[in-house]
C-alpha cells in the first residue's frame, strides 16, 4: 500500500516514531526505538520514498499504546507509527 502511495507522492514529508514497552531503562528504549524507526525508514526507501522527506525519531517508552502490563500489552508497544504529511 505505502509503495503505490510513495509512487504517487513522491514529495510527501513521513515521520517514523519508534517505540519500545517499558521494559528496559530508557537510554536502552531510547535507543531501540531509533533503531526501530530507522529500519522502517530503510524499508521505506526500499521502496521507492526520498531519504530526504523521511525523518525517523525514537518516543522509548513515552507512548504506549496499551498501558496494560501483559506480553501482548508489551508486543503491542514494539512498533513504528508513521506520519504522512
Amino acid at each position: 500500500a505505502y509503495g503505490n502511495y510513495l509512487a504517487v507522492m513522491k514529495e510527501s514529508k513521513i515521520l517514523v516514531e519508534g517505540n519500545a514497552d517499558e521494559r528496559g531503562t530508557v537510554e536502552y528504549n531510547l535507543a531501540l526505538g531509533q533503531k526501530r524507526a530507522e529500519a522502517v525508514s530503510i524499508a521505506l526507501q526500499a521502496i521507492g520514498a526520498n531519504a530526504n522527506n523521511i525523518e525517523a525519531i525514537s518516543n522509548g517508552e513515552e507512548k504506549p499504546r496499551n498501558k496494560a502490563k501483559s506480553e501482548a500489552a508489551f508486543a503491542e508497544n514494539r512498533r513504528a507509527d508513521l506520519i504522512v504529511r
